[in-house]
């Protein structure tokens, strides 16, 4: 996890104070980020608003804090074996609309180490989990279940219905 901890790829335009004005401004600015939307029940929290959409600063664990959220995994556990999806590269259609070289270079030597990292951790994962079923969703965004929602429920679906 450290080697993943140490390459930065290019950081997201944060929030500005139009984005902040209102949950839903705030949506709209992940939305174009990461090229898609928090789904409102999960989204206050991890966008600083409260329940009742009134926004609220939210403090971030230190070690949280200078890390890129480069890695995101979805783990279902059985007796029978594990189902781990992954290898998400996509960085948001802010990266993929930039005009910005320096961006461009930095996601694509991220996007490289990455690569060489997640294929790494899926053949460690794959030797120490022989019922393991892997799954690679190329182009996932960090938060998989979201960038791929049809294809990581069609890929759960497909594990939970091999377990007997």
């Amino acid at each position: 996890m450290k080697e993943f901890l140490d390459i930065r790829g290019p950081q997201p335009p944060p929030p500005g104070e139009a984005d902040l004005a209102s949950f839903r401004a705030l949506q709209k600015h992940f939305e174009r980020v990461n090229g898609f939307q928090f789904p409102e029940s999960e989204a206050p929290p991890a966008m600083g608003f409260d329940s009742r959409r009134t926004r609220r600063e939210i403090p971030r664990p230190s070690w949280l804090r200078d890390t890129s959220d480069a890695h995101e995994k979805v783990h279902a556990y059985s007796g029978a074996g594990a189902c781990d999806l992954g290898d998400p590269h996509n960085q948001g259609t802010w990266v993929d609309n930039s005009t910005d070289p320096a961006v461009r270079e930095t996601a694509a030597v991220y996007s490289a180490a990455l690569m060489a990292l997640t294929q790494r951790q899926a053949k460690a994962f794959e030797s120490g989990v022989p019922t393991a079923r892997v799954v690679r969703l190329l182009g996932a965004n960090h938060y998989v279940y979201l960038s791929t929602e049809a294809d990581v429920l069609r890929e759960l679906h497909a594990f939970l219905a091999g377990l007997s």
